[in-house]
């Protein structure tokens, strides 16, 4: 029983470890397409509101909210190593963390720049970006940071953390605004259907306890073919509760295998998987219901009268 145990186990690791890579392409294509960013403005568009940008920028400490801050257009200008009509946008801190550390931040799809960027004659210490998402529309611009005096701004652009209720976080960040006129959000991730949700109530959830159940029906029906030999057992004095310990015994190795083999793959696969942890619980659910399974099943074939087992097999 226990190599049926740990292929079964095997076989349960590698369809976790699928599932984690499905989810997580998913997470990442939700990501890169904007569905984690908000853009939050006034309700009226010809009336733009006026978004204090402190307040903006403040969003961040709110444990949903992974940056915070305004992007405002700025104009096409001639840059010697990028070349004429570059986009030059401002934005704050709080949705670039990194102009604190640079002058001025290039986008990922524009040409790399060596040294110094030269900006309307100045010299500005450069950093690349990194790819941002759909809603933080940088990507072929040149950021610089916003000027001192804008006090005030008509957009304020949310990014969300990875899997946060986007419905849920954008009525309370928006009432979080220091702002004038009335507000709402707009981006790709309103009224989509929650991926977090759809993976922890997803119906292999329950896998673990499947296998656990298959598992056990054919240690039974392997049983079943043993019944010669556990008659052999009765009619050498066995009593029939030695017998079906004796079964017990066999069944709860099998499921130690199963849990101590998915143990060690989730430790060997680590993050790999998008919740070792529930891994786990598919061991243990899974070896309950291998072991419960097992032993209810191959009774009948224990406690027959051995001779007629004998006789009729």
């Amino acid at each position: 029983m226990p190599w049926l145990a740990t292929c079964a186990a095997l076989l349960l690791c590698a369809y976790a470890q699928l599932e984690s890579q499905r989810f997580s392409s998913a997470l990442d294509d939700r990501t890169s397409g904007g569905h984690y960013v908000l853009t939050v403005h006034s309700v009226d568009a010809d009336e733009p509101a006026e978004i204090r940008v402190s307040s903006c920028e403040a969003l961040v400490s709110d444990p949903r909210v992974e940056r915070a801050g305004i992007l405002r257009d700025g104009r096409l200008v001639a840059v010697p190593q990028l070349g004429a009509d570059q986009r030059l946008i401002e934005a704050s801190t709080g949705l670039f963390p990194q102009l604190l550390e640079a002058d001025a931040l290039v986008g990922p799809r524009l040409p790399a720049v060596s040294g110094a960027l030269i900006v309307d004659g100045r010299p500005l210490r450069p950093l690349r970006l990194e790819e941002q998402p759909r809603g933080v529309d940088v990507n072929s611009s040149v950021v610089l940071p916003v000027r001192a005096f804008q006090q005030v701004h008509s957009d304020c652009v949310v990014v969300l953390r990875p899997l946060v209720r986007v419905d849920q976080a954008a009525a309370d960040l928006i009432a979080g605004l220091d702002a004038r006129g009335a507000l709402t959000a707009s981006g790709p991730g309103l009224g989509a259907a929650d991926l977090g949700a759809l993976y922890v109530e997803r119906g292999e959830r329950w896998l673990g306890i499947a296998v656990g159940v298959l598992g056990g029906l054919v240690s039974a029906l392997i049983n079943r073919f043993r019944a010669p030999e556990l008659a052999v057992y009765r009619l050498s004095g066995t009593s029939r509760v030695d017998a079906a310990r004796l079964v017990a015994y066999e069944q709860l190795v099998a499921a130690g295998f199963f849990v101590a083999t998915i143990s060690a793959s989730a430790c060997l696969l680590g993050q790999r998987l998008t919740a070792p942890t529930a891994l786990l619980w598919w061991a243990f659910a899974g070896a309950a219901a291998w072991f419960i399974t097992s032993v209810a099943v191959s009774l009948p074939v224990v406690l027959r009268n051995p001779v007629t087992a004998v006789r009729d097999d």
